[in-house]
């Protein structure tokens, strides 16, 4: 109900990041490469990968944490996370296949720089240059089955074959994008760094900005049946907007101590909404 906690064990101590669930089956994974499965609505867990930093090991995924997860029935499920991990499943998680995100790496992106006769470096050697392998940060899917995939500075792709091929999607904003929903038919929202909100009709083809109204950089979001979206921060913020709005309305939550929350997640439930943060679970009733 939202209320009411009990903790689970698990065979874990990595930092969990995300949980993905279809019924009473449950993913969680997080940092250490790990991935959970619950069969029975989270009242036991097992693991199902678990892909540590090693030394021996000369694969840029090396410890990769994984963050985000999408599963679209009981058996496929993607992950995504640091260092452009990308893991595909067909058996609800008893195995799990890397495949290559190729269209998100830039190929003319170079970590060389050079000063001037000066001996200063100019804005544009200072500038940060593409990542090789960014980090991948969120995961949706569209309706006509469009896999989208947001990450750090910029980087998006996309794939309509399953994951057996991917596109890069080019958002007009050089910044990492933290988040992305589905919002019915091919339209998404991809938000992320500094407050920047993007919105998409046609799976991430073209984008338009939508004004926050803040540089807060927004971590997690969510749709509600009737189509109100909401978007969360840190300082205790939300910005909500409501069906056949253009724009989000900032709104503030305080604990009775006086301090904004760290917002990092939310999810709509039979109470209002369920937020985690740095300051725990919290209840907002929405009206």
């Amino acid at each position: 109900d939202g209320m009411t906690w009990v903790q689970s064990q698990t065979p874990t101590r990595s930092t969990m990041t995300t949980v993905s669930a279809q019924g009473a089956k449950i993913w969680a994974a997080g940092h250490d490469g790990v991935i959970l499965h619950s069969a029975d609505s989270g009242k036991t867990w097992k693991n199902q990968r678990v892909m540590p930093w090693s030394s021996e090991s000369k694969e840029i995924t090396n410890g990769s944490a994984i963050l985000d997860t999408l599963f679209l029935d009981e058996n496929t499920g993607y992950a995504v996370g640091s260092y452009s991990l990308l893991l595909k499943t067909i058996d609800g998680g008893a195995t799990w296949q890397a495949i290559s995100s190729s269209g998100s790496q830039d190929s003319n992106a170079s970590s060389e720089m050079v000063a001037s006769s000066s001996g200063v470096f100019d804005e544009n050697d200072l500038a940060i240059a593409a990542e090789d392998d960014p980090h991948l940060n969120a995961i949706t899917r569209t309706e006509s089955g469009a896999i989208i995939v947001m990450g750090e500075r910029g980087t998006g792709i996309k794939s309509v074959d399953e994951g057996a091929t991917w596109q890069k999607i080019r958002l007009p904003y050089g910044g990492s994008m933290f988040g992305v929903i589905s919002l019915g038919g091919e339209k998404i929202l991809a938000f992320g760094l500094r407050g920047n909100i993007f919105e998409s009709a046609d799976a991430g083809i073209n984008w338009t900005k939508i004004p926050s109204g803040t540089d807060i950089s927004l971590q997690g979001g969510t749709v509600s049946e009737d189509g109100t979206v909401v978007l969360v921060g840190s300082n205790g913020s939300l910005f909500v907007r409501k069906p056949n709005e253009s724009a989000f309305t900032k709104r503030n939550v305080q604990l009775k101590s006086g301090q904004g929350p760290a917002f990092s997640a939310i999810i709509p439930s039979s109470t209002g909404y369920v937020l985690t943060s740095d300051l725990g679970n919290i209840i907002y009733p929405m009206k």
